[in-house]
């Protein structure tokens, strides 16, 4: 099997959401963010919205995301995407969510106040917003794959990266230099999510 990382264009943005449904369908936080009783009219709500929402990230100055490509059929089965420093702090995770999605939105506050105790209003740090890797295709390095070519942007700007991980995710990411800055149980203490930051590569002495 090849896998090839590639910059992710507009085109691509339909590809995504399939991906990253796969890759957390199993994620109990993930699943908390939706109601139980979602209606198809929801799910295609929801889906408009998402197309949107990746639409307007990639459209930004400072993204940086990329997809990991299956060479055999050209399918996307995994993506990435950082946010390099900027001026500007997003002042909401998922802008424009539905108002049914009461779970989004209180899990988008949770990050934002992981961030917020973590970096202050500090804006000097790259932020990994995403990583997903199909199901049938996770155990094959690709999420490494993508987490390299990240962590060379990441090292070219001598800067600091921040993300916030899941319990399966921690251990990647530590091999990726990330060390946890706080933990914050959610679902009644089953659950663990991490705040994790890289530090700047150093300078050659």
């Amino acid at each position: 099997m090849g896998i090839k990382i590639l910059p992710i264009t507009s085109g691509d943005i339909p590809q995504l959401t399939p991906v990253t449904e796969a890759a957390f369908r199993d994620d109990p936080f993930h699943s908390s963010g939706f109601p139980d009783d979602m209606t198809p009219a929801q799910y295609s709500e929801y889906q408009a919205w998402r197309t949107v929402l990746l639409t307007r990230r990639l459209a930004q100055s400072n993204a940086r995301y990329f997809k990991a490509v299956d060479e055999e059929s050209q399918r996307i089965v995994g993506f990435a995407g950082w946010h390099a420093p900027t001026e500007e702090l997003a002042s909401e995770r998922w802008p424009g969510a539905p108002d049914w999605l009461v779970g989004m939105k209180e899990n988008a506050e949770l990050f934002r106040s992981m961030r917020e105790k973590v970096l202050g209003s500090r804006k000097d740090v790259w932020f990994l917003q995403a990583m997903a890797v199909h199901p049938e295709f996770q155990g094959k390095g690709i999420a490494a794959q993508l987490m390299t070519v990240g962590n060379q942007l990441i090292d070219q700007d001598r800067s600091e990266c921040y993300l916030e991980a899941t319990p399966k995710a921690t251990p990647l990411y530590a091999k990726n230099r990330f060390v946890v800055k706080m933990t914050v149980p959610v679902l009644d203490g089953a659950y663990t999510l991490s705040a994790m930051l890289r530090p700047a590569k150093e300078l050659p002495e």
